[in-house]
């Protein structure tokens, strides 16, 4: 009759829960690990953790198991594991006492575990650029508060980025340019004026936007 024991594990790094590859061994062979309690259906070894760490797997109680972790960023953790029946709540874990007999070469440069290792890294990559562009969503939510000067809002929109409204206010810019240059031309002096404020009015709306990028860079 099998004797089953749960492994409940969760990898932790530097900066909280991470996906890793866990590998068992029994002296200097791999050992043999389940993903039943009836311990018919070996698991792969190294096993693979969900995207947060975690694992659970199942291995004979009363043997013991050294455990390496390895984590995307190369480095390693080691134990060892005293495989317990289901039900107890006795956890044993304590430091491999010869770490350098676990044969990381062979894991390291298996085809099959280097392609998984490549597969954890990509998920902490995406996980980094979510969290960038949490970051920047954050930093446009905090330009779309800030108040628009009064004299300004006919010209700037909430929410619009510098280069957003660099694009829309300059083909307006280049018209009041040429309004300008046309009143001159016919002596049209409050036409000329009027075309001057309106210049005078988008050289500052693009200067306050550019003056806003400065200091939330």
């Amino acid at each position: 009759m099998n004797n089953p024991s749960l492994f409940r594990y969760q990898a932790i790094g530097h900066k909280g829960p991470v996906s890793a590859l866990i590998a068992f061994r029994q002296g200097r062979a791999p050992a043999v690990i389940y993903y039943d309690p009836d311990l018919r259906t070996p698991a792969r070894n190294p096993a693979p953790t969900d995207s947060v760490g975690r694992v659970n797997l199942y291995m004979n109680a009363g043997q013991s198991y050294e455990v390496t972790v390895q984590f995307p960023d190369g480095t390693t953790d080691q134990f060892m594991h005293t495989a317990v029946p289901m039900g107890s709540v006795e956890i044993i874990r304590e430091p491999a006492p010869e770490p350098v007999t676990v044969d990381r070469v062979v894991h390291q440069d298996s085809p099959e575990t280097l392609a998984e290792l490549e597969r954890l890294r990509g998920i902490e990559r995406e996980h980094a650029r979510a969290a960038l562009m949490s970051g920047l969503a954050k930093l446009e939510d905090a330009k779309a508060k800030v108040d628009i000067p009064a004299e300004l809002k006919e010209y700037l929109r909430v929410g619009e980025t510098y280069e957003q409204t660099n694009t829309r206010l300059l083909p307006i810019y280049k018209e009041a340019q040429n309004m300008k240059e046309m009143a001159i031309e016919n002596a049209d002096k409050t036409a000329r004026v009027f075309w001057e404020l309106k210049i005078r009015k988008l050289d500052l709306a693009m200067h306050w936007m550019h003056g806003r990028l400065i200091e939330t860079v």
